[in-house]
C-alpha cells in the first residue's frame, strides 16, 4: 500500500518535472493515512524504479528533472524575494487578511519567465473591493499581470480572492489538485489568524494528503483605525460598487472566471482540468487503474 502510496506521489510531480526530497515525499505523500518518514524511506530505498541523486527523488529514466529543478528553485526565491517585497503595500489594504504565494512559485518550481500567483482572503463582503485596491496597486507599480499580458515573466496573477465566510472549497472542487494548491500556498501577510482558519475549514484535504501538517505563520492584528475604516466601506456600500465597476469591465474581455459571493477566481489559463487528466494518463502508464490510495 505505501509503495503505491509513494509511486503515485512521485508520478504526481513528475506532471511538472518536479523530483522531490524525502521530506517533500512525506509531506505530500497521496494517501488518506498518516504514514512515517522512516516508512517511506525504507520504500524509496527499496523500490528500484525509483532513482536518487543530491537528495531528490525522481522516477527511474527521468533523472534529468533533478538539474531542471536547481534551476527553477534559484529562479522562484528571486520571484518569492519581490513578493516580499510588495507586501508593505498592502498592508495598508485593511480588507485584505490574508496575502499568499501559490502555484509553481510557492513550490519552488517556477521558470524565469513565468509569472507569480495570488491567493487572497478578504473580509466578508470584501472580495470586489480587495480586488480593486490590489490590481490598481500593482498596475501602478507595473508589475499586473492582465489577460492579455504578453510578457508576464515577474508579473503578479490575481488567480483567486475568496473571502472569510467562503473559506471551504467547493465539492466540484475538492480533487488532488486542489488540495495541493490550498497546502502549497505560501502566506505572507496573515491577519486574525486566518491562515490556520483556511487549513482547518479544508479538512478534507486530509482524503489525499493526510501528512500535512501547516507551519507556525506570524499574525497581525488589524488595528482600531482599519477596523473603523472597514464600517465605513460597509456603511457606504463600496464593495457594490467595485463589483459594478469590474463586472461591466469584465464584460468587454470576458474568459475563465468563476464568480459567486465571496469567491472569485481568475484563470487566463486554468490547468486544473488538464493536470488532473495528465495524473489519470500517468496512472494507467503505470499500471495504476484507479486514483484511490
Amino acid at each position: 500500500m505505501l509503495q503505491r502510496q509513494v509511486s503515485k506521489t512521485l508520478i504526481y510531480s513528475d506532471i511538472f518535472d518536479f523530483p522531490l526530497t524525502l521530506e517533500e515525499i512525506h509531506k505530500y505523500l497521496i494517501t488518506d493515512k498518516k504514514n512515517s518518514i522512516e516508512k517511506v524511506k525504507e520504500v524509496l530505498q527499496a523500490d528500484k524504479k525509483i532513482k536518487s541523486k543530491n537528495g531528490f527523488y525522481c522516477l527511474a529514466g527521468r533523472e534529468k528533472t533533478i538539474s531542471l529543478r536547481g534551476h527553477r528553485q534559484k529562479e522562484s526565491a528571486k520571484k518569492i524575494k519581490n513578493a516580499y517585497k510588495i507586501i508593505k503595500v498592502f498592508k495598508f489594504i485593511p480588507s485584505i487578511k490574508l496575502l499568499g504565494v501559490s502555484g509553481s512559485v510557492s513550490m519552488k518550481n517556477a521558470d524565469k519567465n513565468d509569472d507569480i500567483d495570488l491567493f487572497i482572503i478578504s473580509e466578508f463582503r470584501s472580495v470586489w473591493l480587495s480586488r480593486l485596491a490590489t490590481v490598481c496597486i500593482l498596475k501602478l507599480l507595473r508589475i499586473y499581470r492582465g489577460k492579455n499580458s504578453v510578457d508576464v515573466s515577474n508579473k503578479f496573477c490575481l488567480n483567486m480572492i475568496i473571502d472569510e465566510k467562503n473559506l471551504v472549497f467547493q465539492k466540484s472542487r475538492q480533487d488532488i489538485y486542489s488540495a495541493h494548491e490550498i497546502v502549497q500556498i505560501l502566506p505572507l501577510l496573515v491577519r486574525d489568524n486566518i491562515y490556520q482558519k483556511f487549513i482547518n475549514a479544508n479538512l478534507w484535504t486530509k482524503k489525499y494528503l493526510a501528512n500535512f501538517e501547516p507551519v507556525e505563520i506570524k499574525n497581525e492584528n488589524i488595528g482600531f483605525v482599519s477596523r473603523l475604516s472597514l464600517q465605513i466601506v460597509q456603511i457606504l456600500n463600496l464593495e457594490k460598487i467595485a463589483k459594478l465597476i469590474q463586472i461591466a469591465y469584465m464584460g468587454k474581455i470576458k474568459g475563465k472566471e468563476t464568480i459567486r459571493d465571496g469567491f472569485l477566481a481568475f484563470h487566463p489559463h486554468d490547468p486544473r482540468k488538464k493536470i488532473l487528466r495528465s495524473f489519470k494518463m500517468k496512472l494507467r502508464e503505470y499500471n495504476f487503474t484507479t486514483l484511490g490510495h
